[in-house]
């Protein structure tokens, strides 16, 4: 639900799912790509809070 708290655990494997994102974003490939409006309203999760 909407309501639960993530445990410490699930938030590290959120941001650190994140933070691969973003460094194949800019590292990933010939011609990068910034962002530019990174926050949590903008990282969608599946059931298993995998950023996807």
């Amino acid at each position: 639900s909407k309501d639960k708290t993530l445990s410490w655990a699930e938030r590290c494997k959120v941001a650190i799912g994140v933070a691969k994102a973003l460094d194949y974003l800019h590292n990933g490939n010939s011609h990068p790509i910034v962002h530019r409006d990174v926050k949590s309203s903008n990282v969608l999760l599946s059931e298993a809070f995998e950023p996807q």
